[in-house]
């Protein structure tokens, strides 16, 4: 059996594809479901990048003044989501986290071809279940009876040196060229992500 894959951005618009023989099925959703974004949300992706992520979660802390943000994932860009927030959480400091793992059922329309024919083709509706993730970090306490909960990581585990790097290197720092605030960008979070090891 040959089992093709192809992902878009949201899982919403999983399409997949299996051939078995002289049977091919086609697995995609029905309706695309329509994306609702809050400001203080940050809905990860598996096609994005982990560092603009990282900066755009860390912005919205220092540069926007959000209390807290929420970072949402599902499917397979649950790790990206949990990486993001450990290294936000070494970046800022003080911040208290909870997370909420829950799954989502998404009607799909199954198509089964089992011939050469355009008229040996079956349809039916099945239901799959895609595994979500939501982690909230907030600067104030949040509900500790809460499973989810995690308290702030030990300061230590902030280094001076990140925070120092972070500081002087705000998305507001005036640099001559778009190249150049890529590798200012680059080079602080692989300092960081370095520090955690």
């Amino acid at each position: 059996m040959v089992v093709h894959k192809v992902q878009n951005s949201n899982f919403e618009d999983t399409i997949e594809t299996r051939e078995q023989g002289k049977t091919i099925e086609n697995l995609k959703p029905l309706v695309k479901q329509p994306i609702e974004r809050c400001p203080d949300e940050i809905r990860v992706q598996q096609t994005r990048s982990i560092r603009d992520l990282v900066e755009i979660a860390s912005e919205k802390f220092r540069k926007d003044g959000f209390k807290s943000i929420r970072v949402r994932a599902s499917g397979r860009a649950i790790p990206n989501a949990i990486a993001v927030c450990e290294i936000v959480k070494r970046r800022i400091p003080n911040l208290h986290q909870q997370t909420d793992i829950s799954l989502q059922s998404i009607p799909h329309e199954l198509i089964q071809k089992t011939g050469d024919s355009l008229d040996d083709v079956t349809t039916k509706i099945i239901n799959r279940s895609v595994a979500c993730i939501e982690i909230t970090l907030s600067t104030f306490a949040l509900d500790k009876e809460n499973p989810g909960y995690q308290q702030p990581i030990d300061q230590s585990f902030v280094k001076e040196a990140v925070l120092d790097a972070v500081q002087s290197t705000s998305l507001n720092k005036k640099v001559s060229s778009r190249y150049a605030r890529r590798r200012y960008s680059k080079n602080i979070v692989d300092r960081i992500e370095q520090s955690i090891v």
